[in-house]
């Protein structure tokens, strides 16, 4: 028989257990090549353990009783090819993801099935028929005909492995290639040096070097664990719907969003945000519900639910409303966070991982509603993405890819709204505004509907520079035709003032068309400047020197500081048409209108009634002192040529208000 050496099987041993210990920070990234890979490890150890028991065993044979040594040689025989088949059937699933004709791998999955169930009715028969070993009288351990089974049947699953891989070459991605180009011919060569020494244990060793390849390509927590929340990081979210929607499997994804975390880091610090989102992802790892947690973004998760686990979605889903609804306790400090769920069936409303992103990112994108008599949103809200819902991104897309080419093809068009005294006998100014036909039915898309849109897609600065560009030129084509326009207004958004070269660029428009700067006026409304106080004002200050004046639009609708708000150099306040109809309403905001006004007059601040549509609103606040209003009442926006008109007709009747016929 000659010595027995199985050294290397205890190197072997101890390398996979140590891998055991760091693949536990990817036992909750529960998809599927996690759970084969944990698998594989697992066999593999058990594996081992049982050629070092059986081979330590028979060294020691006059030590161990012959039923246990026999025991031990049956365990062996029977676990052994399960550590080559559950390795390569491992390696065949990542080449599996990236062919689509899933038959070769029925076939090849099939053959291991029927080989493997073959092989452990011929060792379940070995204590009768002896063809696998058998002890002969001084308990030595003896080799049977059929002894080499053990050994072939893994070297067949290897050969077999590397035959697929090669049939599926050009199929395969560059980075499993470059695993497959080698250490296939390490472990052939190991096993090759077993099977010409057949006393040296090695198959441990092969399938050692196996593992801590495949670990390091594909495995490494570090490439599929959040390091914060120990949640599956978003790339093997994507590469999760990739197999699953490939395979046409039925999930229910539930994304998280937390709201106002920027909030969080601001007040409590950043190290007391990544507790909170450290807990946040231990809960989701640890549901009573069998969920795969993922971090999908900063203050974003997601979980993989499957029909064919505990529990549903819906229970899943109230337990999350039920823990957010509670406060979360950080370094002794009691926290209250608010969160929108949004369950998404797939392949029922999605069924492409681009498309299932597009929909969470726009689901969990959306405002919260209100509730209540008080208007509040609910501090946990579960949306449900629907055919509706659906409908309502797919519109979006549609307008935000009209806005784009807008902007190229100089799609817009603009109307101008005239700001009128109380008595509409004089136009003090104007407002110019933005419109978007769709091109293909000619059909008008409303302001509130594509300006939403554009801020989520990044456009808003690029429009708002087109109602400028396009408000001097119609400043100048009028003066050019002798036509004495009044100031005009545009709006900018908060990121225009983040653009380092917007002054600049205001600056060379006026330029260009020969505009004086005090005839452009700029609205900002009181949400851009609570924003960034600092960099709205420094802006402000820069225009303002360069002659430009500001509006402050939509006064009453946000939740502005009031004394940020009086320090910033305002020469017009023009009051959101809410607090007209609840003045009108409610005695108390009645009171405070007029208090208002007589304020801002008496610092020299003119005020603008927004919304003004009836003689009774306009008698209302003639009684309260407002001396400008705008709204449909007086004038309705107007078209370019027929605001000309207007503007010229004005002009000859004595600069009395005399507005031709609408187009607009």
């Amino acid at each position: 028989m000659g010595d027995w050496f199985f050294a290397p099987e205890f190197v072997a041993l101890g390398v996979l257990i140590v891998l055991l210990f760091y693949m536990r920070g990817s036992y909750s990234v529960a998809i599927r090549h996690t759970r084969m890979f944990c698998t594989v490890l697992w066999i593999s150890v058990g594996c081992i353990s049982s050629n070092i028991l059986s081979t330590s065993s028979i060294v020691h044979s006059n030590l161990v009783p012959l039923w246990l040594n026999d025991l031990f040689q049956m365990l062996y025989f029977f676990t052994t090819p399960f550590m080559a088949a559950s390795i390569v059937t491992y390696i065949l699933l990542q080449v599996q993801d990236e062919f689509r004709n899933k038959q070769i791998f029925k076939w090849l999955f099939t053959i291991y099935g029927v080989t493997i169930v073959s092989y452990l009715a011929v060792a379940a028969t070995n204590p009768f028929t002896h063809v696998m070993y058998w002890f002969d009288e001084d308990l030595l351990y003896v080799r049977g005909p059929l002894n080499f089974l053990t050994m072939g049947l893994s070297l067949f699953y290897i050969f077999s492995g590397i035959l697929g891989c090669l049939i599926l070459w050009k199929y395969i991605s560059p980075q499993l290639r470059r695993v497959l180009k080698w250490f296939p011919l390490l472990v052939l060569a190991l096993l090759t040096v077993q099977v010409i020494f057949p006393n040296v244990q090695m198959s441990g060793t092969a399938a050692m070097f196996c593992c801590l390849v495949s670990y390091l390509n594909f495995q490494s927590s570090k490439l599929t664990t959040d390091s914060l929340t120990l949640c599956g990081n978003r790339l093997v979210f994507i590469n999760s719907l990739d197999y699953y929607m490939r395979y046409k499997q039925a999930l229910t994804i539930i994304a998280i969003n937390i709201r106002q975390f920027k909030r969080i880091n601001e007040e409590l610090g950043t190290y007391s945000g990544d507790m909170v989102l450290r807990n946040i992802g231990e809960m989701l790892r640890n549901l009573p519900y069998q969920c795969e947690a993922f971090r999908i973004g900063g203050d974003k998760f997601a979980l993989i639910w499957q029909p064919t686990r505990s529990g549903s979605a819906t229970d899943v889903e109230r337990y999350l409303v039920e823990r957010f609804e509670n406060p979360w306790t950080v370094d002794g400090v009691e926290i209250n966070l608010e969160a929108d769920l949004v369950s998404l069936m797939c392949p029922q409303i999605a069924s492409k991982p681009d498309e299932i992103l597009s929909f969470l990112e726009y689901a969990l994108a959306l405002p919260p509603e209100n509730s209540g008599e008080d208007h509040i949103p609910a501090p946990v809200e579960v949306r449900i993405c629907d055919a509706s819902l659906r409908s309502k991104m797919h519109r979006r897309e549609d307008v935000v890819s009209l806005l784009r080419k807008a902007l190229l093809t100089s799609g817009f068009s603009y109307v101008y709204q005239p700001i009128m005294d109380i008595d509409g006998r004089k136009i003090e100014a104007a407002e110019c505004l933005i419109r978007m036909n769709d091109p293909r039915t000619g059909a008008p898309i409303p302001p509130s509907e594509f300006i939403p849109y554009a801020e989520t897609a990044g456009l808003i600065p690029q429009i708002g520079m087109k109602v400028f560009e396009n408000t001097c030129k119609f400043i100048h084509h009028c003066e050019e035709k002798g036509i004495s326009a009044p100031p005009i207004s545009v709006n900018f958004s908060t990121r225009q003032f983040y653009n380092e070269s917007m002054v600049d660029h205001v600056m060379t428009l006026l330029k260009r068309w020969n505009v004086a700067p005090d005839k452009i006026k700029i609205e900002v409304t009181e949400g851009t400047f609570i924003a960034n106080y600092f960099r709205v004002e420094s802006v402000m200050s820069r225009l303002i020197d360069n002659g430009l004046g500001f509006y402050l639009d939509d006064f009453g609708s946000g939740y502005a500081s009031f004394s940020r708000m009086m320090s910033l150099p305002f020469e017009c306040i023009k009051f959101d048409q809410s607090i007209l109809s609840n003045s009108q309403s409610q005695r108390r905001m009645h009171e405070m209108l007029g208090y208002l006004v007589e304020g801002f007059a008496h610092l020299g601040t003119r005020v603008v009634v927004e919304g003004v549509e009836t003689a009774e609103q306009i008698a209302y606040l003639k009684a309260l002192n407002v001396r400008s209003v705008q709204g449909f009442y007086y004038a309705r926006p107007l078209s370019e040529e027929t605001f000309c008109a207007s503007l010229a007709a004005t002009q000859a009747n004595g600069d009395l208000w005399k507005e031709t016929d609408s187009l607009a």
